[in-house]
């Protein structure tokens, strides 16, 4: 929630957090999610890219990718590759 966002951006130091958006992802061998936040610290303006896939059983797979706001035309697309080659593996 909104409430939850601001309260964790205030106890850790940052001047605000945002949700950007979300959207489905597929990776090579899963489909998950894919959000986007940004946020400011210490005058850093940064963006969070964060792709959920699920795990075996409700274990849940979260990668989290950050980068400097500046960057995010650049870095955005390095990411989003990386991660379409990331491969979920179910294990006994």
């Amino acid at each position: 929630t909104n409430e939850l966002t601001t309260n964790y951006a205030k106890d850790n130091g940052y001047s605000y957090i945002k949700f950007e958006s979300k959207a489905e992802f597929s990776a090579k061998t899963a489909k998950g999610y894919r959000s986007v936040y940004s946020s400011e610290t210490d005058g850093l303006k940064i963006r969070t890219i964060q792709y959920l896939f699920s795990g075996k059983g409700n274990t849940k797979i979260v990668i989290t990718t950050t980068s400097l706001m500046e960057d995010k035309n650049s870095l955005d697309q390095i990411f989003d590759d990386a991660m379409k080659t990331f491969e979920v593996v179910q294990q006994n």
